[in-house]
């Protein structure tokens, strides 16, 4: 009983304050959102439609065809052009993925290691100076 409610101001000094992590957070989730999160729903959305060279609009209006693009992707044989295309595809995405992810890794760590030890450097230094 008698709980006090924050106000407008209580609540906009609390996300400056103790809750400030909070505060910082709102920039990457809105980044990840707005190039991320958006753009997979639209292009999965697409992938269920008739969009093509010859439904571009204003001319000519593209409808939804549910799984039939699915349905001619995957039935038809590895030299068609669709099964060929999306396999090429495929494994460049797979390649690319693999790649980018072990060389970020690896970087990281270097890059984590290599400051790790500046910092240990400038430090013994300092100690080295102060000890003198």
């Amino acid at each position: 009983m008698g709980k006090h409610i924050n106000s407008f101001g209580e609540n906009v000094k609390s996300y400056l304050d103790e809750k400030f992590h909070v505060t910082l957070l709102f920039f990457p989730i809105v980044g990840v959102v707005t190039f991320t999160v958006i753009p997979l729903i639209v292009m999965i959305s697409v992938a269920f439609t008739n969009y093509d060279q010859n439904h571009l609009p204003p001319t000519s209006l593209f409808t939804w065809v549910g799984v039939k693009n699915f349905k001619t992707l995957f039935s038809s044989s590895l030299t068609s052009t669709y099964g060929y295309s999306f396999g090429r595809v495929l494994g460049w995405t797979l390649t690319w993925a693999f790649v980018a992810t072990f060389t970020t890794y690896i970087g990281g760590i270097m890059l984590a290691m290599f400051i790790e030890n500046f910092i240990k450097g400038n430090l013994m230094e300092e100690w080295k100076v102060n000890d003198s």
